[in-house]
């Protein structure tokens, strides 16, 4: 009985039929050959050579294997199921009960020292991780093995919660006042201080300023891609005495280079143009 098969699309895809003689033939373009074993026949066909020479290597590989015959086989298909959208996994998202312990590890072994320097309580910071990923799990973009490995998905996490985090208590920060300054300048509790604890007028004046100096950054980078909220942290942080360097490490993940220098450039020349106004303000 004489059976068919087909070479591979990236051979050719040429017909081949295995003789009652045990001979095999192949349908080439420029006609039918006949090899006499089952190594010529897909020496000849891997090589696309209907006639190679004792020079062509054997591509070492079983006639089954080649054309996926038996437990190799490639199950059948209509043409509807080529048009199909993959399915989704299953396994999308992290379980914490399981991979919990991974997640800790690798926030203790990248990220706890840094958040030990900035005074945060690493415990802290690892629960808002898990807050994150579980988060993540129910939304749009929970873990998936066959788009970022596992320790990948973890670190932009872990990166992404910390600069929240990061810009939550710069906010308690810029929003605590620990006591006034009293005659002599010096910060004292309030009960202690008989200084009125309203703003001096020269302090009422720098204030101003400051807020001018900030809209008109921020009027700098309206017509680009800068958020305007970006602007604003960064010419206060600028105001503060914040480096360059720390505040593209600051923001570093959360937004991209380019609006941070956009912004740190609005703010430079916000400050140029106010120069000599705001030389009491600090």
């Amino acid at each position: 009985m004489q059976i068919e098969y087909f070479a591979r699309a990236v051979h050719g895809g040429h017909r081949v039929r295995k003789l009652d003689s045990g001979i095999f033939e192949v349908d080439w373009p420029t006609g039918s050959i006949q090899y006499p074993s089952v190594r010529k026949t897909l020496t000849a066909i891997t090589s696309r050579n209907p006639q190679p020479g004792p020079s062509v290597p054997d591509p070492k590989i079983g006639f089954a294997r080649y054309f996926k015959i038996g437990r190799t086989s490639v199950p059948s298909m209509d043409t509807l199921v080529l048009f199909k959208s993959p399915s989704r996994s299953s396994t999308r998202g992290i379980d914490l009960v399981r991979r919990g312990h991974e997640v800790a590890k690798l926030f203790y072994a990248g990220f706890a020292r840094s958040c030990v320097n900035y005074g945060y309580d690493p415990e802290d910071v690892l629960q808002e991780v898990y807050k994150g990923i579980l988060i993540r799990n129910k939304g749009t973009c929970p873990f998936d093995a066959s788009k970022s490995t596992f320790g990948h998905y973890v670190h932009l996490i872990i990166k992404c919660v910390l600069a929240n985090y990061h810009r939550k208590w710069d906010r308690v920060t810029q929003s605590e006042r620990l006591g006034i300054h009293d005659a002599d300048g010096d910060l004292v509790d309030v009960a202690a201080s008989a200084v009125c604890p309203h703003e001096s007028t020269e302090k009422a004046e720098t204030s101003l300023l400051l807020d001018r100096m900030i809209s008109y950054a921020v009027r700098n980078t309206q017509h680009k891609q800068t958020p305007e909220a970006l602007t604003r942290e960064i010419a206060e942080k600028m105001a503060m005495g914040y480096r360059k360097s720390d505040i593209e490490a600051f923001y570093r993940g959360t937004y991209r280079p380019f609006m941070v220098e956009q912004a740190i450039s609005a703010v430079k020349d916000a400050a140029q143009h106010f120069r000599g106004q705001l030389t009491h303000s600090y």
